[in-house]
């Protein structure tokens, strides 16, 4: 019978990582789906759902734990249940004067509409004329059915007068 298993790792980065894992999953017979991976500041993490048969788990995981060291840690889950999907999905970006705090405050106004983050991408770069730090978020976020969104738009624009906000179907 097959079972679907997220393993998830974070090691200091370097070529062929990704090759490895792929090796060991392929030899334990397993069946690559999706991953999501990033690079940053030399960490190199990421996860991979993967499709096993429940007798083959075993191998995997004594394989994964064979290439886990100080500089790379590694686990495998057992996706049990799948959470019902929603059917409104957007994408928001953000963007605006960086300051202290403002992931929590962004995240927390998500939360309190009852909008689940999907997928978080967040950056600090330099303004392009006054090279003041500018913040930047990309989030795909699944909604309840009652909720508008211009309501969304509405608290998150909230957060700060120089906040900006994109919302788009997706």
């Amino acid at each position: 019978m097959q079972h679907q298993y997220i393993i998830s790792y974070i090691g200091v980065d370097r070529p062929g990582l990704v090759d490895q894992i792929s090796q060991i999953i392929h030899q334990a017979g397993g069946s690559w789906l999706s991953s999501r991976s990033a690079n940053l500041s030399g960490m190199f993490s990421g996860m991979v759902q993967v499709a096993l048969g429940e007798e083959d788990a075993a191998g995997l995981k004594e394989a994964l734990a064979e290439i886990e060291s100080d500089s790379l840690k590694i686990s495998l889950t057992l996706i049990e249940g799948q959470v019902a999907a929603s059917n409104s999905h957007l994408e928001i970006r953000v963007t605006g004067s960086d300051r202290t705090g403002i992931v929590q405050e962004f995240s927390s106004a998500l939360s309190s509409l009852g909008v689940n983050v999907e997928e978080l991408e967040t950056d600090v770069s330099p303004a392009p004329m006054s090279a003041e730090p500018m913040f930047t978020a990309v989030a795909e976020v699944s909604l309840p059915e009652s909720l508008n969104i211009d309501r969304i738009r509405e608290s998150l624009e909230g957060l700060s007068d120089d906040l900006i906000v994109e919302i788009a179907k997706i």
